[in-house]
């Protein structure tokens, strides 16, 4: 293994500690009971979970089958946990939701995305899957306090649809794990970034993973 991949690994750990030991509960310590908390790419709830002993009512959104079934068996209980068998986008209907190719198994579902640009999904590889416009939803719900997005690329259709709207102001905060690694999203990601910034938007953290 060459110099510079054991400092880019050593790099990776770093931020991995960081974002579990310091991120994370940063955040939690701001949900609090009776909150209102989105979790968009919920998977097998790992988040919601803890969102939801925060006591805050939490909507967990998860497209794939799969990952869905787990989630509901771990949270699906709950009082104050509601499981949203769908995706969200910039509209509303039916989309393809692209999966990893040659990989049905848990671990792949974290990588199904609605987006055919992403790099590691199959086009031809996919599940029809309900979508909601995230916008109309938060409409609906009222005041949010916390926003988890962690929707494989499709945060570039998502958050310019939000920023149009108007609807960023309805949350308090929103953390996005964002996927420019992906090469064909990559000019969104760069337009993304500039126009927050442009727009002074400062409750959209895009560092979340």
């Amino acid at each position: 293994m060459s110099d510079k991949s054991v400092v880019s690994r050593a790099k990776l750990h770093i931020l991995d500690r960081w974002f579990r030991y310091v991120t994370v509960p940063s955040y939690l310590a701001k949900i609090r009971p009776s909150d209102v908390v989105i979790d968009c790419g919920a998977n097998v709830g790992k988040f919601a979970e803890l969102f939801a002993a925060r006591g805050a009512m939490v909507y967990a959104f998860e497209p794939h089958p799969i990952a869905f079934s787990a989630l509901h068996r771990r949270i699906g209980g709950l009082e104050n946990v509601r499981c949203i068998n769908k995706a969200v986008s910039d509209r509303a209907g039916r989309m393809k939701l692209y999966l990893r190719p040659n990989d049905n198994s848990i671990a792949a579902t974290e990588s199904s995305s609605l987006m055919a640009e992403k790099i590691n999904v199959s086009t031809s590889h996919f599940v029809e899957v309900d979508v909601v416009r995230l916008v109309d939803f938060i409409r609906e719900v009222g005041r949010i306090r916390f926003l988890k997005m962690d929707i494989e690329g499709a945060e570039y259709d998502v958050l310019p649809d939000m920023l149009n709207a108007n609807a960023h102001r309805e949350v308090d905060y929103i953390v996005v794990e964002t996927h420019e690694r992906s090469p064909d999203l990559l000019p969104s990601h760069v337009a993304l970034v500039e126009r927050i910034r442009k727009e002074r938007v400062e409750n959209i953290d895009l560092n979340w993973h």
